[in-house]
């Protein structure tokens, strides 16, 4: 892949760590147009660079894609606040069936946060 000012000011925007839709990556790229956030986060995506979650139906949320980080999200059903699970994938990998070929995952878990249970 080619690198880009365009490019690298998305991937910028991401290394804070926060969990973004196309849409919010949009309002802090303000000399970018929708086509080209969409663009390049499906690239950066099909690269690696960022994997893709899904948080709410219907709506892709991007995070840089760090090896080794299995992490997956709690999302309160109150106040939508997203929060990171660290997930064991030795003991993931024990509860699968011995035939298949593990890849990959996504796991939301959902309920009430601390602030609103």
């Amino acid at each position: 892949m080619r690198n880009s000012k365009k490019r690298n000011q998305i991937i910028e925007i991401f290394k804070s760590g926060d969990l973004l839709t196309a849409n919010e990556v949009f309002e802090k790229v303000k000399d970018l147009d929708r086509a080209t956030v969409y663009r390049n986060l499906s690239l950066l995506t099909s690269e690696g660079i960022l994997r893709e979650v899904n948080i709410i139906k219907g709506t892709s949320s991007y995070e840089i894609n760090k090896e080794n980080d299995y992490h997956q999200h709690f999302i309160c059903n109150n106040c939508e606040k997203v929060l990171p699970v660290n997930v064991n994938l030795i003991e993931l990998k024990k509860i699968l069936p011995k035939e298949v070929e593990f890849e990959e995952f996504e796991l939301n878990l959902k309920g009430k946060c601390k602030d609103c249970k």
